[in-house]
């Protein structure tokens, strides 16, 4: 639709409400609808709004700003007074004449929602017939493929790999990945065509790639799309064995060599580029120490190890990789059998905090001793490391066997944990005594106000600071923690008194938080609240003593 033939059809003079009518233009009818500009918000500035709807498309002009917009008529329906109440008799009949609907509320949003749908379709089509002739100048794939797949298979012992095969492709690299499985059986064989990748150099980035949408599918059997939608792809694979065309390949003897030892191991072009910036990955793949170089691939950015032929040894002996390597610097006299277990952690942060404990003290040792008193788990461990710190806290030696051999050390943990605590509570407290010492110097007319007892319970007021960090501590919950609420009895705004049982007048049971007139909070340990209602009812007795007491202090101080 040409723009200049719609705005023949814009009047001179325009109306002051909506309206809508039939235009007729060479070839074609159009919908025009005619707006205020004040009924679009974010358009208030334009003087008027006109919208064009026609069979398979649809603009709107800002005649003010002379503005053309693609803007479906929902748009401005979202942001105005354009519903089908906002229109006369005659625009109703010709929205419903025009767009065909026999109603005229959505009449237009539903018209133009087809043609956006249509255009939307089409064009998904065109582009799906785009990408097909694309894969049809994709190179075949090799004769002996298949049998390749079903044989990597079987030697793998697993139920699926994933495979890459590089090809070359117009002067340029093709990355195939596929998946195969057998998941319906030994004797069904599913090879599937993941991903396609187009690299200007082999192991390069990826210029183009396109995703395979059926499972079961490879070649030219399977179809593909710029994205992933409703395909057989969730993640592409990390690990891959390679197609061993790679004497037909542009690549180096030592690349060749280290792709094919750690061929399933990872990902091949990984192995390529980082081969080319660190040609030690083909040393030590070759020497047998193969879990080394796949850390090295995927996950270190180290130029160059420098390793002992002993240290070499026993990585082979225990396909141990990195932090084995990185264990053995720091203790070469670890035993093969606990060499073998930490290989085995797969988890990064247990690993190191096993390295770190070897820096520190004998690791066949530790092993030892944790393997009886709890196992090697990140949680023992942990526990372990927080048990050497605090004996070296309290002017311990952690490398001192009598220290870190003892089979007691859970024990010991919890000492320690009390020791410190009691000794950090009484700098604390002596700290928090200087602070809030209105709380001190205001005791007693606290306690005249605030005492009380009935044939049950007991209210006691604290003495100082350091009585509500006691409170808080046996109580496990914030009072003594946070400074708040002793900042607040320290200016009078509100108080903590703690209610006891009669019998037991030492032991925690409430603490309360109030003021003059009021219970604000009352909680006991944990932040619980046992025997709620009882204890409301205690309190409520108690708070009015309170408020016969205030007054009656008011009374003396007039």
């Amino acid at each position: 639709m040409k723009k200049s033939e719609l705005l023949k059809h814009i009047p001179s003079e325009l109306p002051k409400e909506n309206s809508a009518k039939i235009i007729k233009t060479p070839g074609r009818k159009a919908l025009m609808i005619l707006l205020p500009g004040w009924q679009v918000m974010g358009r208030e500035s334009e003087d008027y709004i006109i919208h064009f709807t026609w069979k398979d498309g649809y603009l709107t002009y800002y005649p003010k700003s002379k503005e053309w917009t693609r803007h479906k008529y929902t748009t401005l329906y979202y942001n105005s007074y354009v519903s089908g109440g906002g229109f006369d008799e005659k625009s109703l009949k010709a929205i419903m004449a025009f767009t065909g609907r026999t109603y005229a509320h959505g009449a237009i949003e539903s018209y133009e929602g087809d043609i956006y749908w249509a255009k939307r379709e089409k064009a998904l089509d065109n582009k799906q017939k785009r990408i097909d002739r694309k894969m049809k100048d994709v190179p075949a794939l090799p004769k002996d493929f298949k049998r390749f797949c079903t044989r990597k298979l079987k030697e793998s012992g697993e139920k699926k790999i994933n495979i890459k095969l590089f090809q070359p492709y117009k002067g340029r690299m093709m990355e195939r990945i596929f998946t195969v499985s057998n998941y319906m059986g030994p004797d069904k064989i599913y090879i599937t065509e993941l991903c396609r990748a187009y690299q200007r150099e082999l192991a390069g980035g990826w210029i183009e790639w396109y995703y395979g949408e059926y499972h079961g599918r490879s070649g030219r059997r399977q179809q593909f799309w710029d994205k992933k939608r409703d395909s057989c792809v969730n993640n592409l694979p990390l690990r891959h064995y390679v197609y061993d065309n790679l004497d037909s390949i542009d690549l180096s003897p030592a690349e060749k060599d280290t792709l094919r030892l750690l061929d399933g191991k990872c990902d091949p072009t990984y192995i390529i580029r980082k081969c080319r910036s660190n040609p030690q990955i083909e040393y030590i793949a070759k020497k047998g120490c193969l879990r080394l170089a796949v850390d090295l691939v995927n996950n270190y950015g180290v130029k160059e190890l420098k390793i002992s032929n002993a240290i070499y040894k026993r990585l082979r002996e225990c396909d141990g990789g990195m932090e084995a390597r990185e264990l053995l610097e720091v203790a070469p006299r670890i035993t093969d059998k606990y060499l073998k277990e930490f290989c085995k952690v797969k988890d990064r942060i247990k690993a190191s905090m096993i390295i770190g404990l070897a820096k520190e003290v004998n690791i066949n040792h530790v092993y030892t001793l944790l393997l009886k008193t709890g196992g090697m788990t990140v949680n023992n461990i942990k526990e372990y490391e927080d048990y050497l710190r605090m004996a070296q806290r309290l002017g311990n030696n952690p490398s001192d066997e009598i220290i870190y051999r003892n089979k007691n050390w859970h024990e010991w943990h919890t000492r320690y944990a009390d020791e410190i605590g009691k000794r950090e509570l009484i700098t604390k407290n002596k700290t928090e005594n200087k602070k809030f010492k209105n709380i001190s110097t205001d005791y007693k007319i606290n306690k005249s106000l605030f005492s009380w007892e009935d044939e049950n319970y007991l209210i006691i007021v604290p003495r100082n600071a350091a009585e509500i960090n006691e409170e808080g501590r046996k109580q496990h919950h914030c009072v003594g923690a946070q400074p708040q609420y002793k900042e607040r009895m320290c200016n009078r705004k509100s108080f903590i008194v703690f209610l006891r049982k009669k019998k037991c007048p030492d032991m925690p049971y409430y603490t309360i938080e109030c003021d003059l007139q009021r219970v604000i909070q009352f909680y006991a340990a944990y932040d619980r609240q046992p025997d709620k209602e009882k204890v409301q009812k205690v309190l409520n007795r108690w708070m009015k003593q309170v408020k016969k007491n205030s007054k009656e202090l008011s009374k003396a101080a007039g």
